[in-house]
């Protein structure tokens, strides 16, 4: 079967022929080491095995949750006074004033 990444599919008519649809995607990658004491090694092979994950790809969504959770709380911290000062202080508050 050609393939489409070489260039083989092509069309009869030459203002019809085929863009390249191949896509090639590079991550780049880096690497951090870090220190865990013993417990919380285990414990992130013990998780990592029954999420059937690595433990690099356990330990990278773990930090993205907490960079995400980390990133909330600066919104919500930065947002909260501002909500005040408008006299909004629960979800029912915001629900009148989007309806």
């Amino acid at each position: 079967m050609p393939n489409v990444c070489d260039g083989a599919l092509t069309s009869p008519i030459p203002a019809l022929a085929f863009p390249p649809a191949c896509l090639n995607l590079s991550y780049m990658r880096t690497t951090l080491t870090i220190s865990l004491p013993p417990a919380l090694r285990r414990d992130v092979s013990r998780a990592a095995r029954i999420q059937r994950v690595s433990e690099s790809e356990f330990v990278r969504r773990a930090v993205q949750k907490q960079l995400w959770a980390d990133a909330f709380e600066e919104t919500r911290r930065r947002l909260v006074p501002k909500a005040r000062a408008k006299r909004i202080y629960t979800d029912e508050d915001v629900f009148k004033i989007v309806s």
